[in-house]
């Protein structure tokens, strides 16, 4: 499987321990940096999830490569979404860790963060959007951030034809559960496990629960 990680600018490290497990349960895993994270090179221009799927997408063809399964974590998660969309030949399974699918609409949060009942929204802008991962991007990472977090992919989920398992802690801040229930019915089929108490790390604090699932996902699917 390929496995693509989330906004951060260690790239893939941190799920290194999850592809161990899973080969320990026979499953082979390819991760990457995408562009602009880790080792490799930031994009010239302000891409968005889109330029991402295409980019991974010329990168599965032109190595001829494939998997049967992709994973993909928050940021993650959004490019996977827009590869199984766009090149649903390349994508048999997928599956959506936390994905960064839905947005709210410009409106609605100038709306509520311009209200002083809800400051606590506004401060909690601030740390996810704001604060650590935009201050630790560096140039043309900072605007591709200030893109792809207006980026609201719901439409396209539709497009989606491969068997496709959701994973989603009920804690998470980042991408909120609020939205898995309305992710998981845009994808005709797909199936929801909801992880109880755990936040957007679930890779970090539920791996083995998380290796049991995709395992099982894999073998029965």
């Amino acid at each position: 499987m390929l496995i693509l990680h989330g906004w951060t600018l260690s790239g893939h490290d941190s799920w290194l321990p999850v592809a161990e497990q899973l080969s320990t349960n026979g499953i082979s895993s390819t991760l990457i940096d995408l562009p602009g994270f880790g080792k490799s090179p930031a994009p010239t221009d302000i891409w968005g999830a889109q330029d991402y799927a295409t980019h991974v997408a010329e990168w599965i063809r032109d190595t001829n490569k494939s998997f049967d399964a992709i994973v993909g974590h928050s940021f993650g998660g959004a490019v996977a979404s827009q590869i199984a969309s766009s090149y649903p030949s390349m994508v048999k399974k997928l599956v959506l860790v936390a994905p960064a699918i839905v947005r709210e609409p410009a409106s609605v949060r100038t709306s509520r963060l311009s209200n002083p009942f809800f400051s606590p929204l506004k401060t909690v802008y601030r740390v996810v959007f704001g604060s650590r991962d935009y201050n630790q991007s560096k140039g043309i990472m900072k605007d591709i951030m200030k893109r792809v977090i207006h980026e609201d992919l719901s439409s396209s989920l539709q497009n989606i034809s491969s068997n496709t398992l959701l994973i989603w802690g009920t804690e998470d801040t980042y991408t909120p559960y609020k939205y898995a229930q309305l992710v998981s019915e845009g994808i005709n089929g797909s199936e929801l496990k909801t992880y109880q108490g755990i936040n957007h790390g679930i890779h970090l604090h539920a791996n083995n629960k998380l290796v049991d699932d995709i395992t099982t996902f894999i073998a029965t699917t």
